[in-house]
């Protein structure tokens, strides 16, 4: 990586073993590794991130390129189309279908409010059956 030889290798050791010191030399090993392998991960997730890109890149240009070669994207709705004309050719299946999705809708829009309705009047026939089984009389007993 950087070229280093045998003889610039152990002087680079004797001269850490002077400044740095026998006693703190095994600590300022394991940080310099670690930078190391910090330094190599961010390099490996930047060229992992840039080999991503460029891939992501020729699959648009296959992609258009595809398009354009073979003009897919008019054959859809061209397909389509032609499709809708056999099936339906005068649309009577499509009106039919949106006026039947209404008349569900509406169908389920009435049972909610008579169900809404009727939870009310059920409500109010429980309050006055209740009101009626605790009558008072005017000493505040009840009314057998």
């Amino acid at each position: 990586m950087f070229d280093i030889g045998g003889w610039e290798f152990l002087l680079i050791i004797m001269l850490a073993l002077l400044i740095i010191g026998p006693k703190d030399l095994p600590l300022a090993i394991r940080t310099i590794t670690q930078w190391i392998r910090k330094a190599r991960s961010l390099a490996q997730e930047f060229q992992y991130n840039l080999d991503d890109i460029a891939t992501q890149a020729e699959i648009d240009k296959v992609k258009t390129d595809l398009v354009a070669d073979t003009g897919f994207s008019d054959m859809k709705t061209e397909l389509e189309e032609s499709l809708r004309a056999e099936i339906d050719p005068q649309g009577d299946l499509d009106a039919s279908i949106k006026s039947l999705r209404n008349s569900v809708d509406n169908q389920e829009i009435l049972e909610i409010d008579s169900s809404e309705d009727n939870m009310s009047s059920e409500t109010n026939s429980s309050d006055e059956a209740g009101q009626r089984d605790v009558a008072l009389n005017p000493t505040g007993k009840r009314n057998s």
